[in-house]
């Protein structure tokens, strides 16, 4: 990763935009979606920055750029068209440590601008990090398409309701599961279709249900990553690597797997390579069994299917004997994975390959199904 992705707070900060045509415009038009102070630097500038100017929007200045116009700028764009001049700007910047933008000329610039997804204050940065900008506006497309117009409302409720619930809820743990359950249930769809005070009656019961659960036991997930190609992951797998508090893995788990997997996850890496040391079992269930105790989720992973080994059905066993809630999330078994990979890499057309009835069979005969042959 060359580019590393953040978030700059640019309220009552000040950024210089450089041009004064239609390119500086489109870097307006984005700076002003926030609180920064825009100030637009050209010999002339064209109708929209104009009439931004005239009505007190941004700030403009009708000469070519000075060095002294960086002065406590935060952020600068260079926007002219101007090769020689955009070169200057970029140099005066980065010799004042300030991070520049070249508009279409990344060797130049310090910092570049992903494609955004706008849910004011949920806000998605989309970025191929220059190399394929194409490819970047097809994500957000997709994403634009995923996510309603007014999901920003629901990052507003969260903000508001967050300092009550910091300061009921005083567990970490316990504040992170809130959070998680509160956004899976009903809440969700009430605040989006405008029903915000019917939420906050169900977000009040689910800060006492969180209250009254401080102490309880954790939960364990036995999870089988399959063959070890991310892409093989199931969703439910997806979906507890992001829940768990604490991951435990071998070295025979990819370590790419670990990118589903959230941040701040505590990892317990026990070895199971031969002719290296490794925690034994005994010292393993007891790491499980005291982090569980404690509230957390506790994620097991482990190569393949997880239902395929003896040892699952000893841990499961062993887990159920100590109270603790325990479950298996079944990995693809290596057998599926390479005779699928083998059926389509072998193929010209794997739909004839499978031999799978066309869709209009099945609907002029309601009563059939798709039938898989040999």
């Amino acid at each position: 990763m060359r580019y590393f992705p953040i978030f700059l707070d640019l309220a009552d900060q000040n950024v210089v935009v450089v041009g004064g045509g239609e390119t500086a415009a489109q870097k307006v038009r984005l700076l002003l979606k926030t609180e920064a102070r825009i100030t637009a630097i050209a010999t002339t500038f064209n109708p929209e920055l104009t009439g931004l100017g005239d009505s007190g929007k941004i700030s403009l200045i009708r000469r070519t750029f000075q060095v002294s116009d960086l002065k406590a700028a935060r952020l600068v764009y260079a926007a002219s068209g101007n090769d020689l001049e955009d070169h200057a700007l970029s140099q005066a910047a980065q010799s004042l440590k300030i991070p520049v933008n070249v508009v279409d000329n990344q060797g130049a610039s310090s910092f570049i601008t992903p494609a955004l997804v706008d849910r004011d204050p949920f806000v998605v940065a989309i970025s191929t990090q220059g190399a394929a900008p194409v490819l970047a506006r097809g994500i957000k497309s997709r994403i634009e398409a995923m996510l309603p117009a007014n999901f920003g409302a629901l990052a507003q409720f969260a903000a508001a309701l967050r300092p009550v619930v910091a300061r009921q809820i005083s567990e970490a743990g316990a504040r992170r599961k809130f959070w998680q359950r509160l956004f899976k249930g009903p809440v969700r769809n009430l605040v989006l279709s405008g029903q915000e005070a019917d939420a906050r009656d169900i977000a009040a019961q689910e800060i006492d249900e969180a209250i009254n659960n401080i102490g309880n036991a954790g939960k364990v997930s036995l999870v089988g990553v399959g063959p070890g190609d991310p892409d093989l992951l199931t969703l439910k797998a997806q979906q507890r690597l992001q829940e768990a508090d604490i991951i435990i893995l071998d070295q025979r788990v990819n370590i790419k797997i670990l990118e589903f997997a959230r941040r701040d996850a505590t990892r317990f890496y026990v070895g199971k390579t031969p002719g290296q040391s490794f925690i034994k079992q005994s010292e393993l269930n007891a790491v499980i069994a005291r982090e569980t105790l404690k509230g957390n989720h506790v994620v097991r992973l482990c190569g393949g299917d997880r239902l395929h080994f003896s040892q699952s059905v000893r841990d499961l066993t062993l887990l159920t004997r100590l109270g603790l809630e325990t479950e298996v999330v079944p990995g693809v078994t290596q057998a599926v994975s390479e005779t699928v990979s083998e059926q389509l890499s072998t193929s010209v057309n794997p739909l004839r390959a499978w031999r799978i009835p066309f869709a209009r069979e099945t609907l002029r005969k309601p009563e059939q199904h798709f039938v898989v042959k040999g």
